[in-house]
């Protein structure tokens, strides 16, 4: 009888493992999980943010990508490398990189992911149509504003929006692309409202 007992205690103890395991995998696995509209569309287009708004903070000369980062967005885990690798790649260039956040919590994880480069809270009428986004300014114009790859995930292994940009910037090749229509992932700026 006490040998019946035991067992039945060590199983029951197996299963609320199992159990509890189970909700942690669920809980971790789903807690961010989106649902995905390939469809979905993000217009970036510089015409409508006003140029004190889009170029505050930004040098006069030379070049300057701006990134938006929002760490309530799922899609930041997978852009941040990408970012921090333009910036290694760019900035010994001579390209300046500013970092806007959208809320206080986002300015401090910025701070420590990003570290030198600037980093601003971004005002409301500075916001970009969806995060994860960029924009690129050279001599006061924007160049580029919107994605930093054609893919739902940010990575360099489809194509590589700001670094293409930069490198004919860079090459003194004109490039100019103050709007675009993207398809794919895209997280809602957060607004103060």
């Amino acid at each position: 009888m006490l040998k019946q007992y035991k067992y039945s205690v060590i199983w029951a103890g197996v299963l609320c493992w199992l159990i509890i395991i189970g909700l942690t995998f669920w809980w971790f696995e789903f807690r961010i999980n989106r649902q995905v509209d390939s469809t979905q569309e993000a217009v970036f287009d510089s015409r409508i943010y006003s140029h004190n708004a889009l170029s505050r903070g930004v040098k006069s000369d030379g070049t300057t990508v701006i990134h938006y980062f929002d760490i309530s967005c799922p899609c930041t885990r997978f852009n941040t490398p990408h970012v921090r690798d333009l910036i290694e790649r760019y900035s010994a260039q001579g390209v300046n990189f500013l970092i806007r956040a959208a809320d206080v919590p986002s300015l401090r994880q910025a701070n420590r992911l990003f570290g030198d480069q600037t980093v601003r809270l971004a005002r409301e009428n500075e916001a970009p149509a969806a995060s994860p986004s960029a924009i690129v300014i050279t001599g006061g114009e924007v160049n580029y504003i919107g994605p930093y790859s054609p893919e739902a995930v940010c990575s360099t292994a489809a194509g590589d929006f700001v670094g293409l940009v930069l490198d004919d910037l860079l090459a003194n090749k004109p490039f100019k692309q103050p709007t675009n229509l993207a398809m794919g992932c895209f997280c809602e700026w957060p607004s103060s409202s």
